[in-house]
Formats: structure tokens, C-alpha cells, sequence
């Protein structure tokens, strides 16, 4: 039986120590995302979105915490389980394509690679091969060497590579950062294409809000929490796949086809958006509202009076 979630993190922590000092990169991050699901992670750098994505990946360990992928327990694979896991659960799709591709082997050998670590017969792995780069659109370009490949080419064959030895969950890390915005468009396409025909879930780490556009639930990250989704409305789901089956530009402002939601985790804790919390003028503290008014809870900041009363008593006159 399948694991309910492709991904299920509760209160995931991961910590980097030195000699003199400690990074809390996550900080009890709780994060679901379903079978056949694409879904976007956005933040800023230094969010801990890269680093979410190299734990799911199995790149690097979880310090504290829950992180079930596929049914895997990355808490507690050993180095073995985790080799195998690497070459069979994820594929990974990166911003820089040095670290997919090998610049002497043909497309069709960069793609034939993974599956030959893995034992596939030569005529599997041909036929495999030539059947994903007529996917991504490169068949007659599978002889050809990345040197006589464009960047979005290139792009498009490590996609076919992250895809060759079928695994149920794609990770696609700033996959646009190094092209232009019309190539930009045909990968982030591609990778929806996967989605929708194949089932394909996949999982964008991006700093970019413009993809909200193109996908149904974005969530945000801040300060090594999640604190917010973006989404898709209702009222805009059939009209998006109208613009979809038309090979449209959606060019649309995610803030008018996506809803924002702020995330509670399960420690109980949210993040208050910063425009918001700017236009409260709420820093430091503020007063929660004793009883639930009208099924809403009422955050007040601070008074100038009361913080000024603080003041005093914390500070007392000689």
C-alpha cells in the first residue's frame, strides 16, 4: 500500500554547527505534498528552501523531527538505503548543468547514464533514452554533444536524465535561474506537461513568485518555517486549463488567481505576512484577544502607553 503523502515533514529541524557558532537553517518546518502534486516552494536567500530541498533529496540528514518520502524514513536510512534511494526515488533537476550532464557523451548518453548504474539492459536503456527526449522535445538532437546544445537544450536533457530511472518524485532547484525568460517558459511548461500526463509529482524551489502562475499551491518559506501558500482559486481553475489547452502565455498576477493563506503548524505557531505586520506597526509584542470574537482572534499591537509603562518598570529610576 502507498504512503498517503509523497512528502510528510512534521516539525522538521536541521542544524549546522561549527567550532564557534550554530545555524538553524529549519526550524520545526511541518510541509505535505501529495502523490501527482506540483507544487512550488518560494523564499528568499536564507529562507531554508534549499535546504528543505537537499533533506527531501536525501543530500543531507535531518537533525530532529519527521520526514517520510515515498514511504522512506529519511531519519533513519542508513548509507546504503540512502544510495539506492537517491538513484531510485528522486530525480533531480538543478540550475546548474554541470552537475547532471557530461560534456563528452552524447544526450543520449548523458540520459542512458542512471539506468546503466542500475543494470538496465543496452537495448532498455536505448529505447528508454530515445523515448524521453522525444518527450522533452530533443529526439533529433540526441546524437549531438552539450557543446552543439543551447542552455534551455541542455536544461531539457537533464530533465530527461533526472526522469530515466522513473521515479515518483521530481526535485527542480531554481531550474530557470540560468536561461531567458522564453525558455524559462518551455521548461516550467515541460515540467507541467509531466504533471498533468503522467502523474509525475513534482516539487520547484524558486525565488521567483511570477510561478505561481503555473501551478496550483505555492508555498512560502521564511526563516526556516513555512509560513504561507498561495492557492489556485476555484473561480480560476477552469479558465487556467482553457489557457493551458490553448498553449497561452499566462501572464496573469498571481495575487489576482491565487489566495493566500497563512499557515499554522502544528506546534501552533504562524507567520504574519510583513506587509501586514508593518501596516500594524506590531514589533516585539502585541495583545491577543482573551476570547474568539465572531469565529475570528483579534492581535492588537502594543500601545505607546503600555510600552512606555514596561519601560519604566524595567528600567527604574535610581
Amino acid at each position: 500500500m502507498s504512503a498517503p503523502w509523497m512528502i510528510d515533514c512534521e516539525r522538521l529541524v536541521r542544524i549546522y554547527k561549527t567550532l564557534d557558532f550554530e545555524v538553524q537553517a529549519l526550524q520545526g518546518l511541518d510541509l505535505q505534498v501529495a502523490r501527482g502534486e506540483m507544487l512550488a516552494l518560494i523564499g528568499n536567500s536564507g529562507s531554508g528552501k534549499s535546504t528543505l530541498l537537499n533533506l527531501i533529496g536525501g543530500l543531507d540528514r535531518p537533525t530532529a523531527g519527521r520526514l517520510l518520502v515515498d514511504g522512506h524514513d529519511l531519519l533513519t536510512l542508513d548509507d546504503r538505503a540512502r544510495t539506492l534511494y537517491k538513484r531510485r526515488t528522486v530525480g533531480f533537476v538543478w540550475q546548474n548543468n554541470a552537475r547532471n550532464l557530461v560534456p563528452w557523451l552524447t544526450a543520449q548518453e548523458n540520459v542512458e547514464a542512471p539506468m546503466l548504474l542500475e543494470g538496465v539492459p543496452r537495448r532498455e536503456r536505448r529505447e528508454r533514452a530515445r523515448a524521453l527526449l522525444e518527450t522533452v522535445g530533443l529526439a533529433v538532437r540526441r546524437r549531438s554533444r552539450l557543446a552543439q546544445l543551447s542552455g534551455g537544450e541542455e536544461q531539457r536533457v537533464g530533465i530527461a536524465i533526472a526522469l530515466a530511472n522513473r521515479p515518483p518524485l521530481l526535485l527542480a532547484d531554481e531550474p530557470t535561474g540560468s536561461v531567458d525568460a522564453r525558455t524559462a517558459s518551455l521548461i516550467y511548461d515541460l515540467l507541467r506537461r509531466l504533471n498533468r500526463e503522467i502523474g509525475q509529482t513534482v516539487v520547484i524551489v524558486t525565488h521567483d513568485r511570477r510561478v505561481a502562475r503555473l501551478v496550483e499551491r505555492v508555498v512560502a518559506i521564511r526563516d526556516g518555517r513555512t509560513s504561507s501558500e498561495l492557492v489556485l482559486r476555484q473561480g480560476y481553475r477552469e479558465r487556467l486549463e482553457q489557457l493551458r489547452a490553448e498553449g497561452a502565455t499566462l501572464a496573469h498576477d498571481p495575487e489576482s488567481t491565487h489566495e493566500e493563506w497563512i499557515v499554522l503548524d502544528s506546534a501552533g505557531r504562524l507567520q504574519l505576512p510583513r506587509d501586514q505586520l508593518d501596516a500594524l506597526g506590531l514589533q516585539g509584542r502585541g495583545r491577543l484577544q482573551s476570547e474568539v470574537c465572531d469565529g475570528r482572534i483579534v492581535l492588537t499591537p502594543e500601545s505607546k502607553e503600555e510600552k512606555e509603562g514596561t519601560d519604566e518598570k524595567e528600567d527604574p529610576a535610581p
